[in-house]
């Protein structure tokens, strides 16, 4: 925007080689998906499933209610909620913890808890909801809180976004809670095709999520 305002030619096309740079750089998928392993790539690890919980926590952000097509509206992260009723369904878990998501505020709590029933064929008396938290680490605090006579000594099962997993965990310490951790939501290819190297825009927003992870663990290092 500001290149048709300079004058100096040299200094024109410095910034345009540098805006063409960086624009190639964070639309590139294959760094991207480098990054995001050197990261995270620790705790792409399967689920054991001979292991047993009496709870498994899922941080909110992955759905909202659509109450005029009486359906829950699933977003880029609900596999954090399909993966942990997998696990219920094969009796890794007994109950799960919602918190802190859109479709769990009072006023449609009640209607998720019936569609998830009703689609899942699960037992409604499996699902708590803890619907005030708005942060990562309210959701541990709140569900603390909530839930402490349940959890006293037990270990939580979390199923969380692989990139929120650092941060998770640094929660989890702050708060006292025992906690394993499963994460979800990670892909990486074994191999990048010829199309891969082309700039995408969507990686843009996967950097914004990266970025805003790095941040939230500084912030949360120092704060907690």
């Amino acid at each position: 925007l500001i290149l048709p305002f300079l004058r100096n030619k040299r200094t024109q096309r410095l910034l345009a080689a540098s805006a063409v740079f960086l624009f190639f750089l964070f639309c590139n998928a294959p760094l991207y998906n480098l990054t995001e392993k050197a990261f995270v790539g620790k705790y792409q690890v399967p689920f054991d499933t001979t292991r047993h919980y009496h709870y498994a926590l899922i941080p909110g952000g992955f759905a909202s209610v659509d109450t005029v097509l009486n359906c829950i509206e699933y977003h880029q992260a609900s596999n954090r909620l399909i993966e942990a009723i997998r696990l219920l369904k094969l009796g890794c878990v007994d109950s799960l913890i919602i918190s802190g998501d859109e479709c769990i505020l009072p006023d449609v709590a009640h209607h998720t808890k019936q569609i998830l029933a009703t689609t899942f064929s699960l037992d409604s008396t499996r699902l708590l909801f803890e619907p005030n938290a708005k942060t990562t680490i309210e959701n541990f605090q709140l569900v603390n809180e909530l839930f402490a006579q349940q959890l006293h000594s037990e270990r939580l099962l979390v199923v969380n976004s692989a990139i929120v997993i650092p941060r998770s965990r640094l929660c989890a310490e702050s708060v006292g809670l025992t906690c394993d951790f499963y994460a979800v939501d990670f892909y990486v290819p074994s191999h990048s095709p010829f199309h891969y190297w082309l700039p995408n825009t969507y990686v843009l927003h996967k950097w914004y999520c990266l970025f805003h992870e790095w941040i939230g663990l500084l912030v949360y290092s120092i704060k907690y």
